[in-house]
């Protein structure tokens, strides 16, 4: 007798979820072993010191001052939290989920024809031209463009930006008061970053005004912030993945509900 048959979401409608995570894991490793090659820097000047006693060598004075100007640098940059590298992190950790919220809506339109028949992508306005120019492999993608466009997606702060997107092709639903704090926080700096020469303007601070910032001084990303962005990016794409797998009838309350009571 055949086991009864186990549903599954296919790979096509999990695959851009898969990559964020894998990408974001990348990114979040590249800049623990940033800071830490950088920590390294520090000690450089006392064991060429100590070498050149040893050896009894004369020292390297240009590579001695050299290597004295990054410890100095690597100690500025440790005392105010790696805060450029960690900046750039956050911007990478934005558009990494963009893209892979942009794939997803693609993907589903690409697997889902019938979702062009249908509001409100059936409502979209666009010329005919510009979509008869685009690659076929490319076409979902345009669509994706066109809905971002007419949904206003970029101008939405926080995670409205992404759940925009999604609603159009119903992996849209609720999330959780705490996630929805931090990701208009997470917007608010990375549009700051973006926009703003990496200082904090009036904007900013009106809207985040727990971030203590002064307008106009350097907006310091520190290593708790790319950490709590980074996981409630994982959470929401975790949350994303839970929203994909019950459309083919996955039970996934478990992890549903798990999530919740993370950022409840």
């Amino acid at each position: 007798m055949s086991k009864a048959h186990k549903p599954k979401a296919p790979d096509w409608a999990l695959s851009p979820l898969e990559e964020f995570l894998n990408r974001s894991e990348h990114l979040a490793t590249v800049v623990r072993l940033s800071v830490q090659g950088m920590s390294m820097a520090k000690a450089l000047p006392k064991a060429m010191e100590a070498l050149r006693r040893a050896d009894g060598e004369n020292l390297d004075a240009e590579l001695h001052e050299k290597a004295v100007r990054d410890a100095e640098f690597v100690e500025k940059e440790r005392s105010e939290g790696f805060p450029v590298v960690h900046g750039q992190a956050v911007l990478s950790l934005w558009s990494l989920l963009e893209l892979a919220v942009k794939d997803l809506v693609a993907a589903w339109i690409k697997n889902n024809p019938d979702l062009l028949l249908a509001p409100p992508i059936s409502s979209l306005k666009m010329k005919i031209g510009d979509y008869l120019m685009i690659e076929e492999d490319e076409r979902c993608l345009f669509f994706v463009d066109v809905i971002e466009r007419d949904v206003g997606a970029g101008i939405k702060n926080g995670i409205n930006r992404f759940e925009s997107l999604t609603s159009t092709v119903g992996l849209s639903g609720v999330t959780p008061r705490k996630m929805n704090e931090i990701f208009f926080e997470f917007g608010q700096v990375r549009n700051a970053l973006a926009h703003q020469g990496n200082r904090a303007d009036k904007k900013l601070i009106t809207n985040c005004p727990w971030l203590d910032l002064e307008a106009g001084k350097d907006l310091r990303i520190s290593s708790e912030m790319f950490q709590k962005y980074h996981k409630v990016s994982l959470t929401y794409a975790t949350l994303l993945i839970c929203r994909t797998a019950e459309r083919f009838g996955v039970d996934m309350q478990s992890e549903r509900e798990g999530l919740f009571d993370a950022y409840a």
